[in-house]
Order: structure tokens, then sequence, then C-alpha cells
């Protein structure tokens, strides 16, 4: 369960507690009944928002969506092995990320993937494959050191775009789980695939 998903259901029940001891305190009062009857439509309003809310491991802020056109060169850039049967490419939006990260600790942890992870130092990149007919998605996580941008920055490297991430793929030659690849089937609403970088 998602953290949002766990907070609103924390609020959910706290407030349904405090109806609970309000209308035990005056249940004769007509004000107590009517502020009973408000606590109750915010409480059905959790509820339901809770019911729609998903993971974010990496948030859009940290999200790269490149163009299909830049799909074959994300690809052979990072990958060591490319998945097998991509036939087209296309550009996802971000609604079509909605959801995708839900289940992703999951899959990495069935791929033998361990230890905990600051998923707030990972950036991702995104471009929408094709097999056959079938839509699916190609993320690239990677680890992103502030401190090596931060040098980099201070050190005014030519030719340094803190932004190039953004357009342009990142691949990196080692560094094992910390930068891995998964293939996600939007139609099935599963990962399919995965690769990760070799130690060095």
């Amino acid at each position: 369960m998602s953290a949002n998903k766990r907070t609103s259901g924390n609020a959910a029940v706290a407030l349904w507690f405090h109806v609970q001891r309000l209308s035990r305190a005056v249940p004769e009062c007509e004000h107590s009944a009517k502020v009973m009857r408000i606590y109750l439509v915010l409480l059905c309003l959790l509820v339901v928002s809770s019911a729609g809310c998903s993971t974010q491991l990496v948030p859009i802020g940290r999200t790269a969506i490149l163009p299909a056109s830049k799909g074959p060169e994300l690809i052979q850039a990072v990958c060591y092995r490319p998945p097998e049967g991509v036939s087209g490419y296309w550009t996802p939006g971000s609604e079509d990320l909605r959801g995708v990260e839900d289940t992703l600790v999951t899959y990495l942890q069935s791929k033998s993937v361990k230890g905990k992870r600051n998923w707030s130092s990972f950036r991702k990149q995104v471009v929408g494959v094709k097999r056959g007919e079938d839509p699916l998605l190609f993320i690239y996580y990677f680890h992103f050191n502030p401190a090596i941008e931060a040098y980099a920055v201070a050190r005014r490297t030519p030719g340094h775009d803190p932004d190039s991430w953004r357009r342009e793929p990142y691949p990196v030659e080692d560094g094992g789980d910390w930068f891995f690849r998964v293939l996600y089937d939007i139609k099935k609403r599963r990962f399919v695939w995965y690769e990760c970088n070799e130690v060095a």
C-alpha cells in the first residue's frame, strides 16, 4: 500500500472516531447532527480520494519523458542487451505513468534486488515502445549524485548542461542495480522485463 493511501486511510479513521465522540457527547443537539453530517461527507470524500491514489517513487519533477524519435538512441545507450521484440516507438504522456510504480518495489524484489533505497536520489527517463500493437513503457532509472553535479557546476565544466538528462540519454557504465531498466506492459498493468548495470 502506498504512503498516500495509508495517510488518507488513517485520516478517515481518525475522522470517524471524532464523529463518534461528538455524537456521544451531545446526542440530542440539532447542531451536533448537522456537524455530524458534514463530517460524514468529509469522511466519504477522504475514502474516495484514497482509493485513487498511486505510488510515485520518482515523481514527474525528476522524470524525463522523451519523444519517440529518441527511443532507439535511449535503448542503445543504456542497455547491455536491449529487450527483444521492440517493433516501434511512441511518446507517452504523464497520465500514462500513473500507477506504474505501485508494484515496482515488489517486482524488483522478485528479481533479487535487495536493500532499501532512497528513491529521492533517483531520476528516470521514459519512452514508449511497441511489441506488435501492444504499447509498453521503457523506463530507465538512474541514481543521481547531487554532490557530483554541484562540483561540475562550481568548476563550470566546459559544455556541462545540468538539464541535459531531460533531453538526452544519461548512460552510466557500471554502478550495479542503482542503474536499471524495466519494461511495463500498459494493457496487462505489469512489468515484463528487467536489466541492471554490471559492477566494475
